[in-house]
């Protein structure tokens, strides 16, 4: 058992050392154009997911990518571990849920909603399976799941405002149970500096209007002019919380929220370039 655990930890270690180091995502971030961050990307784990031309095929690869990677890291995860790390890819469903919203409020049809899925989880086969979706009849589909009392509450609160955050903050809660409920001492401090840097970031997006939407309202609110340098302090200070114990289901979610911070990032950046 022991052994198994040290050779899943060297797995994870590898794959970490293919992650983009600090000054490779400073030259992405200081990209002005396609060219420059196809060639900052260069000789990474990035490089093919230029292949295409079409950013939308671009965007794709670089979804296939992360869901190929998470793939590899559970063919690997010690089976202990298996049930907390799926709670914590419960992410990927909410994900998937507010594009399907977003998409929906935007009336949008549902051939590109279902292109913008991420590839992965439980919506995302429900929404493969099904010809029509409208508000009402998501919550129909989430019936059972844990999901659907917080997609309950939340559809109440959007009837009355038309505010899609209004309809995804009750989601955002439920994921945040999800997380509670991995009884380990990283994970539970990771939980907590997520939550806080969530709200930073709330706070930075709406000002006098955020307190309704953060998770510790109890903490001191400051408006915060949040750079990207500052979002990657933050997210590098709430994933190191999961390193404390080397051997830990945290090292797989510490990775993990790595490869997909990284990935939005590098989307971040190619949608502001490609022209």
């Amino acid at each position: 058992m022991i052994f198994d655990l040290e050779y899943a930890s060297a797995r994870v270690r590898v794959l970490r050392s293919k992650l983009l180091k600090d000054t490779t995502k400073q030259e992405i971030r200081d990209s002005k154009t396609k060219e420059e961050l196809i060639a900052n990307l260069d000789n990474t784990a990035y490089e093919a997911m230029f292949a295409s031309k079409d950013i939308d095929e671009i965007e794709h690869n670089f979804n296939n990518h992360l869901i190929e990677t998470l793939e590899k890291v559970t063919s690997f995860l010690p089976k202990r571990y298996a049930e907390d790390f799926e709670k914590y890819l419960k992410r990927f469903d909410l994900k998937n849920l507010k594009i399907i919203i977003r998409g929906i409020h935007a009336d949008m049809n549902l051939k590109d909603i279902k292109e913008d899925l991420t590839g992965y989880g439980k919506i995302q086969k429900m929404a493969e399976e099904t010809d029509r979706l409208t508000l009402e009849t998501l919550e129909n589909r989430l019936e059972n799941t844990l999901w659907y009392q917080a997609y309950k509450e939340g559809l109440t609160n959007y009837k009355k405002t038309q505010k899609v955050l209004d309809l995804e903050h009750p989601l955002d809660k439920a994921y945040m149970d999800q997380l509670e409920k991995i009884e380990t001492e990283p994970v539970k401090e990771f939980t907590k500096r997520y939550k806080r840097m969530i709200d930073i970031k709330t706070i930075a997006r709406l000002k006098d209007k955020a307190d309704e939407y953060l998770f510790l309202p109890d903490e001191k609110k400051e408006t915060l002019d949040i750079t990207e340098k500052d979002t990657g302090t933050l997210e590098t200070h709430t994933r190191k919380a999961l390193l404390i114990d080397p051997f830990g289901i945290g090292v797989y979610i510490e990775f993990m929220f790595r490869k997909e911070m990284e990935t939005l990032l590098i989307k971040s950046i190619l949608r502001r370039v490609w022209k």
